[in-house]
């Protein structure tokens, strides 16, 4: 206990000053008046593309839910979790993906789908695998495309360039790691046999690697390859959609010319702050490194005002992060009412726990699905609540008063230019 409230407060600590930093690199030199500040931005967000964001974000939800139960049917599992169960795990996924470094929140999902539903552990680690990889041919394949407009238009940009090299080597690597290493290190394993995979932990592992490349291999061999590509392009392109709406959304109202921005530049900055994300540094949420990556894509891309949108995207970040925990914490919530052990697990030996954990499932009576219900109308509820208190909010003016002016003219200059004024005038008061 004591231990992960240091680890916590360590990753709170590390963006705390990583953001310091940043907000310090980027202001300095600026006079007061020129100074953004994040609660003024958030508080000037726009309702109308706020809600789209929400929207947008519900809809990537369903896609990456049936994405993940494709590649689990395609795996082989015979205990494959409904649709609505899948949208419970993915969303407690979306939630934790950035509470870890280096992206280790993704393992949440294999303990969710593993416990909570007893899909066998290969077919969960060979679904979060896939999907990693599948996230980068997606990720190369947008960034070919925005090559390939500003090509069109003679314009492209080296940190385009850059990006698909980058893009293309974690494919390639990410392909060949899955589908040519694997199965080499399981057959020289099998071959081989050392000792220590004889007996104990060493021979649950043997047996779990190759169930792994088994599932790894029923999905290459599935023939759905290209339905599965398709499913991961159209998820990219939700996500950036999304988070491009949720960039107008911070802009519109605080800083008019970022919201002239091209549309690739935004999404390359967007791609900039996932990287930052991706590094193995101990930040809380991916707070920080997040702006890190993205305040550098747009240096790279020689925008002027740097305080701008190192602010924008802090608040881009916040936005985002609220509504997916918010999402998260309603779901894993819902997992927990509605999911009770059907087995006794001190009767279930090591290697039936790696290979099938079974629990009770959702079932479809109607008091789980009025919980269910009432959880969605909460989401909506507190969503549309928060919208209408940020327009409200947004009627309210400044929060401090303007500064103090200075006197242009005596008063000599001020008479005498009353007096020229209403010389016209004929009246009294």
């Amino acid at each position: 206990m004591i231990k992960s409230l240091f680890r916590i407060g360590l990753s709170i600590g590390v963006s705390l000053a990583i953001l310091a930093l940043l907000l310090r690199m980027f202001t300095t030199g600026l006079p007061d008046s020129e100074r953004p500040s994040i609660l003024p931005v958030l508080q000037a967000t726009s309702p109308g593309l706020l809600g789209g964001f929400v929207v947008v974000l519900f809809i990537g939800l369903f896609v990456r839910a049936y994405r993940y139960r494709l590649l689990i049917t395609l795996a082989g599992e015979q205990n494959v979790p409904s649709m609505r169960q899948m949208l419970l795990v993915t969303g407690f996924r979306n939630m934790v993906v950035d509470l870890l470094p280096a992206r280790l929140g993704e393992l949440a999902y294999v303990g969710v789908l593993n416990r909570g539903y007893g899909v066998k552990l290969q077919h969960c680690i060979s679904s979060l695998s896939l999907t990693i990889a599948l996230d980068f041919i997606a990720l190369f394949a947008i960034i070919v495309f925005i090559v390939v407009k500003q090509a069109f238009v003679g314009d492209v940009t080296s940190w385009a360039i850059a990006a698909l090299i980058v893009a293309a080597i974690l494919s390639t690597v990410a392909l060949l790691g899955l589908f040519f290493i694997t199965p080499w290190f399981v057959k020289a394993l099998v071959k081989t046999r050392p000792k220590w995979l004889e007996q104990g932990f060493g021979s649950t592992l043997l047996s779990l690697l190759q169930s792994f490349n088994t599932s790894l291999q029923a999905v290459l061999s599935s023939g759905k390859a290209a339905r599965v590509i398709g499913v991961s392009i159209l998820i990219r392109i939700i996500k950036y959609f999304g988070f491009y709406l949720l960039f107008r959304a911070v802009v519109s109202g605080s800083f008019a010319e970022l919201a002239e921005l091209p549309v690739e530049h935004v999404i390359g900055a967007l791609i900039g702050g996932e990287v930052g994300s991706s590094l193995p540094i101990p930040a809380f949420m991916s707070f920080g490194v997040y702006e890190a990556g993205s305040a550098l894509v747009f240096q790279l891309l020689g925008v002027g005002d740097q305080a701008a949108t190192f602010i924008t995207m802090l608040c881009v970040h916040i936005w985002s992060q609220a509504f997916e925990y918010m999402v998260g914490g309603v779901f894993i919530v819902i997992f927990v009412m509605l999911n009770r052990p059907a087995v006794n697990n001190s009767q279930i030996s090591d290697s039936d726990r790696i290979h099938h954990l079974s629990l009770m499932s959702l079932g479809s009576t109607p008091k789980k699905l009025m919980i269910f219900a009432a959880a969605i109308s909460v989401i909506t509820g507190g969503g549309l609540f928060l919208v209408y208190q940020l327009w409200s909010a947004s009627k309210l003016g400044a929060f401090s008063a303007p500064s103090a002016g200075m006197v242009a003219l005596n008063a000599d200059d001020w008479l005498k230019l009353s007096q020229e004024n209403t010389r016209h005038l004929d009246g009294f008061i």
